[in-house]
């Protein structure tokens, strides 16, 4: 099947390089010059698939916990949703194991909170509650957990868990971080976003996602063009060793609204 949309994005990304496919199956034909024509898959590293263990670790919150912990990643403190915390636990978090979008994420100051929110969520999750500025990472696994570059950007402002504000900013302990998880996560490749608070003694993670983060487009912005070492990859071609990223971008977000007579045309 020939999806044009994707042809058109892959050819606007890959100019001169890509052609439609004279396969049956899903397949776009990567051409270089001087080199034999080859299709993606035919291109395909054996290490440049994404491995279930990665997908399960960042869909699954107390595997990611887990993990962190495993690695010696700081993190939040992770608490049996079972027994009801002592009182000098709180502040605490409360949301869904599989959740996203901090849709169902609930703060909790004291145990009627807590029993209230524990009983409505569905396999929860409680931790406890980081302070400092909020930032997530966007970074790019490239083969054999090599890290190409890692993007920091602080959340100025969010609304439903994205980013509405942002700005790019050199964190080497949130770097080194995205580093640390590029060479241990099992079968990590491509896009990758994680979210920490930089609290006074350092980073602490809370979460991991295997998927652009929603404020990609400030990485993107910066310097950091995941979507073309996905193509560049699965091709073959080589990736860049690194990335020179702009510090110091801002992203700014807003709602607009388009008012119009029904039937009065253009």
């Amino acid at each position: 099947m020939h999806v044009p949309r994707v042809h058109r994005f892959a050819a606007r990304l890959l100019p001169g390089r890509v052609d439609r496919p004279d396969h049956p199956h899903d397949r776009y034909r990567i051409t270089d010059p001087g080199r034999p024509s080859r299709t993606v898959s035919e291109g395909r590293h054996p290490d440049q698939r994404l491995g279930p263990a990665a997908i399960a670790i960042a869909c699954d919150k107390q595997a990611t916990h887990n993990f962190f912990r495993q690695h010696g990643l700081p993190t939040v403190t992770h608490y049996d949703a079972a027994v009801v915390p002592p009182r000098t636990a709180y502040p605490l978090i409360i949301k869904p194991r599989a959740g996203s979008a901090s849709i169902g994420v609930q703060k909790v100051v004291d145990e009627e909170e807590y029993l209230f929110f524990i009983r409505r969520t569905k396999d929860p999750v409680v931790q406890s509650v980081a302070t400092g500025p909020e930032y997530t990472v966007n970074f790019f696994i490239a083969r054999r957990g090599r890290c190409v570059t890692a993007v920091p950007h602080r959340r100025i402002e969010t609304r439903g868990g994205e980013v509405s504000k942002g700005i790019t900013e050199r964190q080497p302990a949130l770097e080194s971080i995205a580093q640390r998880l590029a060479a241990t996560l099992p079968g990590g490749w491509g896009a990758w976003c994680f979210q920490a608070f930089l609290t006074e003694s350092g980073p602490v993670l809370i979460e991991l996602n295997a998927r652009f983060g929603g404020g990609y487009p400030l990485a993107h912005a910066a310097g950091a063009r995941f979507p073309q070492w996905l193509l560049d990859d699965a091709a073959g071609q080589p990736l860049p060793t690194t990335c020179d990223w702009t510090p110091g971008l801002v992203m700014t977000r807003w709602d607009d609204a388009v008012f119009y007579r029904e039937g009065a045309g253009t």
